[in-house]
């Protein structure tokens, strides 16, 4: 029997090799963060919508319009909220009805007699958003290979793979990372405009035009829009003229915009959201204390300290250096966040679409670096990276838990005999105990008068404590549900108001002494 001496493998062949396994580990990570429990806290018999409570918005949404019938409009939330995410997500509850996977109907109380069916309704955007999210990683890898090179490539992707923020509001029917993503793609055709002299106004023609996509899903990140302006600074620029790019883009733009978002075309809707958005502004923050503290909320529990740091740092380098990607990257991430930080937008939610752009600028500064400064900014990529793998584990691990609105839930039902009275704070954070069987005063109810007088309880969550407690003298607190998520010892554990504790809100219920 011959017996072959086994090849040994050459280095392009064993680099092949490491690549490969290094993006497939990536993209398992990405994956697996993303996809796991991701139906957490859906409708079913014992409570009749999400735990995770903005997702209803874009339900209600859906419900307004007719499609059908040449409806695209939702009068109720106008303008101010991107419809941009409903045109996937409505064309996958269409296939999905139609497949016999779900049931849909335009009757409300038709899901709270079919909660279960109600729940499909949300797994479907919640996969939507999920694999949107999936998407970005695997773009991200792409720009920055584009930008930077193949090791920032798999620095970048890696760290948006973990990153705590990102992967948290992937698992929810929300526009931040769906928006995110289509901005990725969009810059990454401006690359490709700039690179292709001769095809500059078709790829230009594009990227206003999936620009537009991402701003009729979340409206704020039109601020990102400046990131165009970052051609003019680049040390690598080539020749291009006004003609060239701008017209095109804004031509795509503006075409596209009404399309995508129809209620732009809604003069009386448009007016009455600036109204709000200039009453919202009237509360904006100056002090330089303030908007970093609202940045700090934002973005520390996201993507780390150590994250901010290195985003600084490598925005730094970029602009010292005059690298076109590199200065669209700062252009597409700093500016937004001057806006968030004015306005009090401390929700690490609103934050999200930033990650894609921290994570690209992390690791830019390792092609200038020379060896002994790129193996200490290696390491802090690789704290960056653990510390935000250890906490999205924290909080996925949580996730796989028993809800602790449905535990208390529970234990009330169990403990209160039916027809005590219970008053409430918002449901927003709060177990949805059952109306029939208990007589509810809510806060925010016809009865808010009595809130504090009547009940012979009162059930508050954390994110409304400290605003009725001086209210609650005649109380003293029967039970406490309190959780806090951990993975290896390790706790994640944002501070109360972070939208990242939605998931596990401490929740209190008094007794009237």
């Amino acid at each position: 029997m011959n017996i072959q001496e086994a090849v040994p493998l050459s280095s392009n062949n064993r680099r092949l090799v490491i690549n490969t396994l290094l993006a497939g580990i990536i993209l398992i990570l990405g994956i697996y963060l993303r996809l796991i429990a991701l139906d957490w806290g859906l409708p079913d018999r014992t409570h009749r919508w999400s735990y995770r409570t903005d997702e209803s918005s874009y339900l209600l949404m859906l419900k307004e319009m007719n499609p059908l019938h040449g409806d695209f409009i939702s009068e109720s939330f106008g303008p101010k909220i991107g419809s941009g995410i409903l045109w996937p997500y409505g064309a996958l509850i269409l296939i999905a009805h139609s497949t016999g996977i779900l049931e849909a109907h335009s009757s409300l109380e038709w899901y709270r007699q079919n909660p279960g069916e109600l729940g499909k309704i949300y797994f479907v955007g919640r996969l939507l958003v999920a694999f949107m999210g999936i998407f970005t990683v695997v773009m991200t890898f792409i720009l920055a290979k584009r930008a930077f090179g193949i090791e920032s490539a798999y620095w970048s992707s890696a760290l948006l793979a973990v990153a705590a923020g990102h992967v948290q509001n992937s698992h929810f029917l929300l526009a931040d990372v769906p928006a995110a993503c289509i901005v990725i793609c969009s810059i990454i055709l401006l690359d490709m405009a700039l690179s292709n002299p001769e095809k500059m106004r078709s790829f230009s023609f594009f990227v206003g035009a999936t620009f537009a996509y991402a701003v009729a899903i979340k409206v704020t990140v039109s601020v990102m829009g400046i990131a165009i302006l970052g051609v003019m600074f680049a040390k690598n620029k080539i020749n291009i003229t006004f003609k060239q790019i701008w017209i095109p883009a804004v031509i795509g733009f503006l075409l596209a915009l009404p399309i995508f978002h129809p209620a732009l075309l809604d003069i009386n809707l448009i007016n009455r959201d600036v109204t709000i958005v200039e009453n919202l502004n009237k509360h904006a923050y100056t002090s330089l204390s303030q908007m970093c503290k609202v940045a700090s909320d934002g973005l520390v529990w996201s993507i780390s300290p150590i994250g901010i740091f290195l985003w600084i740092i490598g925005a730094a380098t970029v602009l010292w250096h005059r690298h076109r990607l590199g200065i669209i990257f700062v252009l597409a991430s700093f500016p937004i966040a001057v806006v968030m930080m004015a306005t009090g937008l401390n929700q690490m939610q609103r934050w999200s679409p930033l990650l894609p752009f921290i994570c690209l600028l992390a690791p830019a500064p390792l092609q200038w670096f020379s060896k002994r400064s790129a193996l200490i900014l290696r390491s802090f990529l690789f704290a960056m990276l653990i510390i935000n793998f250890l906490w999205s584990m924290a909080w996925v691990e949580e996730l796989k838990q028993y809800p602790i609105h449905s535990e208390s839930r529970d234990w009330i039902h169990s403990h209160l005999p039916a027809g005590t009275s219970i008053g409430v704070a918002q449901w927003l954070f709060l177990p949805q105990i059952d109306v029939n069987r208990y007589h509810i005063i809510r806060i925010t109810g016809p009865q808010a008068d009595k809130v504090f007088t009547e009940p012979e309880y009162f059930l508050v969550g954390e994110y409304d404590f400290e605003g009725v407690k001086a209210k609650l003298e005649d109380f003293e607190i029967y039970n406490i549900w309190r959780r806090t998520p951990q993975f290896l010892g390790l706790s994640y554990s944002p501070p109360i108001g972070a939208d990242a504790r939605f998931i596990c809100p401490t929740i209190y219920l008094f007794k009237r002494k």
